[in-house]
């Protein structure tokens, strides 16, 4: 699947990709579907990066963490949590709690058993395992493994972004994990013009000069006032300053210089009500650029 068609929106495909690939890596894992798979979650971030439209090798961190997906990892130990929650509920003369009891003093560390024990001491629920008992809802038991595997998620996801300069600017406008509401307001190609800027992974030099041998000639070839980056493309190159001036008039507010219009064209705390004409600029000097660069004009 190819999201950078422009046709479909986030959420479609987003819809599509849980209905009809997910579910196919994620079959019977209650049984199997301990420890690492790589190639998996390499399949789910390429996945992101054609919803949100990234181009490269964009970032791990600005993809989930704008999707507000976990990783199937994640999923897999929750759906082993709630498949051990059943098995305890089981009759002892059930199958599946048979072999539960027979194999519980197994000390093969790669055991069912031994495995989903590891599982909820690294979420902070070892007392469940000591009591064998749970009592509580299944609905509320999945609640509290979904809270605890969240937890951990954004641990390890603010401690990683914090660390990567590639996502300096991304930093300074994403401080909490989760869905952005801008992949729900704009129109495909808009989001995509707007998730990759928050990248900084996307169509312009400070990118495509990135992983470039010798020298990097990232120089705005439009106003040549400084290095084609996210900030000087959307805030300060003069080849924009129309569809600027544009864009203030039709969000009918007063003209602020500096980090307000940074933040607001880049989705921060996003108005609806703005979502169109951010789009519509987003949209106008991409294409303004693409112009230039093919006809010189």
């Amino acid at each position: 699947m190819h999201a950078r068609h422009n046709f479909l929106s986030p959420l479609a495909l987003t819809k599509i990709w849980q209905a009809l690939v997910r579910p196919i890596m994620e079959y019977a894992a209650e049984v199997w579907g301990d420890g690492k798979w790589e190639k998996a979650e390499i399949l789910q971030r390429e996945m992101g990066r054609n919803i949100l439209g990234h181009v490269g090798n964009s970032a791990n961190e600005s993809i989930l963490g704008d999707l507000g997906w976990v990783s199937l990892e994640d999923r897999r130990e929750k759906l082993r949590l709630k498949f051990w929650y059943k098995i305890l509920k089981m009759k002892s003369s059930r199958i599946p709690r048979r072999i539960y009891d027979a194999d519980f003093w197994d000390d093969n560390p790669r055991s069912w058993n031994k495995r989903t024990q590891a599982t909820l001491e690294k979420l902070g629920l070892e007392d469940y395992w000591k009591s064998q008992s749970v009592d509580l809802s299944l609905e509320d038991w999945t609640d509290l493994v979904e809270k605890q595997i969240l937890k951990k998620r954004k641990e390890i996801w603010d401690q990683v972004r914090k660390g990567k300069s590639s996502l300096k600017l991304y930093n300074r406008i994403k401080t909490t994990w989760g869905r952005e509401n801008y992949l729900d307001f704009m129109d495909p190609k808009g989001g995509k013009i707007m998730a990759q800027m928050r990248s900084s992974y996307g169509f312009l030099k400070e990118n495509t000069e990135r992983h470039k041998k010798g020298y990097l000639n990232t120089v705005c070839q439009h106003c040549y006032k400084g290095e084609e980056t996210v900030e000087h493309f959307l805030i300060h190159c003069k080849m924009y300053d129309k569809e600027r001036e544009e864009f203030w008039a039709s969000i009918n507010t007063k003209k602020t210089e500096g980090n307000f219009l940074l933040n607001t064209l880049l989705g921060k705390d996003l108005n609806k009500e703005w979502s169109i004409a951010i789009s519509n600029f987003l949209k106008r000097i991409s294409a303004k650029r693409e112009r230039i660069a093919i006809w010189g004009g």
